[in-house]
C-alpha cells in the first residue's frame, strides 16, 4: 500500500505540484479571511450593544414644551411650588408652638455624627479602587490573560470590596443615615468598578484576537484593505483615544467623575448640562448599567432568552435593593425585594390582549401602586427600626 502510493506521488509533474500548492493556499487564504469576517461582525454585534443611544423623549410637562405650547398643565408647576411653600410654612409653625424653634435640626445633627470616620472610611474605599487600574494594566501588558485569571481575580476583588464596607458599617454601629450612605455609594462605586474592568477586559481579549488575525492575514494574503476596519474597533466613537492608552489613572478618575455607571472610552463634552437636566435624568445610568452589564451579558454569554434576562436582572436589582434595607433597618425582612419582584407578574398581566386596549386601567393602577407601595414599604421597615 505504502509502495504504491510512493509510485503515485512520484509520478506527479513538477506543474501539477505548483498547482496542489496554489489551490491549498487559496483554501487557507478563504478560510482566514472567512474567520476574519466572521469575528469582525461578532465584534461589530457586541460593540453596536456597547454604545448607549439618547432618544429624546418630550414629556407634556417638561418645562420647555409648556413654555413653548402654553399647554395647560403649566399650572402644575405653579401648584407644586405652591404646595411646598405651605408646607414649610406649616413645618415651622409646628415645630415653633411644640419646641420653641422654627426647625428641628435633630436630623442634621444625626448624619454629623462621626463625620470624620465616615469621610475617612469613604476615601478608603475610593482609593482601593485604583487596584482595577493596576490589574487592567498588566492584562492590557499581556502579563496576565483577562479569561480567566483576571476575571477571577477580578470577581474575588468585588466580592470583598462589596462586604467589607458593609462589615464595616455593623462594626461601627453607624446610624441609619451614615450607614445607608457608605452601602449606598460602595455599590454605586462597584458598578462603575465592574463596568471598567469588564469592558476593559473584554477589549483586551479582542485586541489579541485582532492581533493575531491580522498577522495572518497579512501573512498569507498580503493585502491591506481591511486594517482600518480592524483597529477602529479599538478606538473611541471620536477616535481621540485607544485602547489600551486608556488604561491610566487619569482616564480612570474622569470615569469616577463622570455621571455614569457604563465605562466608555471617552465621553462627549458639553457645556450645557445643568441640574435641571440631572434631575430628570438621574434614574438613567443605573438603567444603563443594568441593560449592558446585566441584561445583555446574560443573553450573549449565558444564552439566556430574553424573558430568561429580564427575570435575572430584576432579580439582582431586588437583592440589591433588599441589600441596603438590610443595612439601614439591621434585619432581614425581605419586604422590599417581594414588592419589586412582583412587577414582574404584573408586566405579564398588562401584555395580555385583555389589558392593551384598557390604557387608562394600566395607568391607574401604576398611580395606585405608586401612592400605596412606598407608604406600606415605609411603615414596615420603620416598625422593624422602632421595635429594636
Amino acid at each position: 500500500m505504502i509502495q504504491n502510493l510512493q509510485v503515485e506521488v512520484a509520478t506527479i509533474s513538477p506543474k501539477d505540484d505548483i498547482e496542489i500548492i496554489k489551490t491549498t493556499t487559496n483554501t487557507i487564504t478563504a478560510t482566514i479571511s472567512s474567520n476574519i469576517d466572521e469575528d469582525i461582525n461578532i465584534l461589530s454585534k457586541k460593540m453596536a450593544k456597547r454604545v448607549v443611544t439618547f432618544q429624546p423623549r418630550s414629556s407634556q410637562l417638561d418645562r420647555e414644551t409648556l413654555e413653548i405650547q402654553q399647554d395647560s398643565f403649566r399650572g402644575f408647576f405653579t401648584l407644586f411650588w405652591i404646595g411646598m411653600a405651605f408646607y414649610i410654612l406649616q413645618t415651622g409653625a409646628k415645630n415653633f408652638v411644640s419646641a420653641g424653634v422654627l426647625f428641628n435640626l435633630s436630623f442634621f445633627r444625626l448624619f454629623s455624627q462621626d463625620a470624620s470616620g465616615l469621610i475617612l472610611s469613604d476615601a478608603c474605599m475610593i482609593g482601593s479602587m485604583f487596584f482595577a487600574v493596576f490589574l487592567q494594566k498588566l492584562i492590557s501588558k499581556e502579563l496576565i490573560r483577562w479569561k480567566y485569571v483576571g476575571m477571577i481575580i477580578q470577581h474575588i476583588y468585588q466580592i470583598l470590596f462589596l462586604f467589607v464596607p458593609i462589615y464595616w458599617t455593623f462594626l461601627k454601629n453607624w446610624p441609619w443615615v451614615q450607614s445607608g450612605f457608605f452601602v449606598l455609594h460602595t455599590i454605586s462605586m462597584l458598578m462603575k468598578l465592574h463596568s471598567y474592568s469588564f469592558y476593559n477586559g473584554e477589549l483586551s481579549e479582542w485586541a489579541l484576537r485582532l492581533k493575531s488575525l491580522k498577522r495572518d492575514y497579512f501573512t498569507l494574503i498580503g493585502e491591506s484593505k481591511k486594517s482600518d476596519e480592524i483597529e477602529g474597533y479599538l478606538n473611541s466613537p471620536a477616535g481621540n483615544i485607544r485602547y489600551s492608552d486608556n488604561i491610566t489613572i487619569m482616564n480612570f478618575i474622569d470615569f469616577l467623575l463622570v455621571p455614569t455607571l457604563v465605562y466608555e472610552l471617552e465621553y462627549p463634552r458639553t457645556d450645557n448640562t445643568t441640574w435641571e437636566e440631572f434631575a430628570r435624568k438621574w434614574n438613567k445610568p443605573v438603567h444603563h448599567f443594568l441593560l449592558r452589564h446585566v441584561y445583555h451579558f446574560s443573553i450573549e454569554s449565558y444564552k439566556l432568552s430574553k424573558r430568561d434576562a429580564t427575570f435575572m436582572t430584576f432579580f439582582l436589582s431586588s437583592l440589591i435593593h433588599e441589600l441596603v434595607m438590610v443595612v439601614v433597618s439591621k434585619k432581614f425582612r425581605m419586604y422590599l425585594f417581594c414588592f419589586q419582584m412582583l412587577q414582574l407578574p404584573l408586566i405579564a398581566l398588562s401584555k395580555l390582549p385583555l389589558m392593551k386596549d384598557k390604557k387608562w386601567f394600566g395607568n391607574g393602577f401604576f398611580w395606585f401602586g405608586l401612592f400605596l407601595g412606598p407608604p406600606i414599604l415605609g411603615i414596615l421597615y420603620c416598625r422593624e427600626v422602632f421595635m429594636q
